[in-house]
């Protein structure tokens, strides 16, 4: 704290590390789902972590596109983020049902997004104590 203010995130490296943290549980649940449960488990879970680092992509390029820098990735990721739900059903069933994954795992997959803005906020939270003291 300086004067009484509170410092502010930066918000740039925490969009780095929140697709670093997507990245790592993505590839831990995928290896941790290998060796428990099998192949069948492991391509699910990392169809789905991988339908997660997509969908974070997305809402990053979707952000920067309100921030009035618009390019050519803000406005592909307009068009993604008006028919992701559509893409994700489709997409999602035809590669489950293709592949013979795990449907379950598949969307045990998709909460790595979530899991990684967790793992964000405790780290912000942890940061945050650290410099106020």
């Amino acid at each position: 704290m300086t004067g009484g203010k509170v410092a502010d995130i930066d918000y740039s490296q925490s969009t780095k590390r929140l697709f670093r943290w997507t990245v790592c549980i993505g590839v831990s649940g995928i290896v941790i789902s290998f060796a428990v449960w099998g192949k069948r488990t492991g391509y699910g879970f990392g169809i789905g972590a991988l339908a997660a680092l997509v969908n974070l992509w997305v809402w990053d390029a979707v952000a920067e596109s309100l921030s009035g820098k618009p390019g050519k990735r803000s406005t592909m990721a307009g068009a993604l983020f008006a028919g992701r739900f559509l893409a994700l059903f489709a997409f999602g069933y035809v590669i489950v049902s293709y592949l013979d994954v795990s449907p379950f795992a598949a969307l045990i997959g998709l909460f790595t997004g979530a899991a990684a803005i967790l793992a964000e906020i405790i780290f912000e939270l942890a940061a945050f104590k650290r410099l106020s003291q």
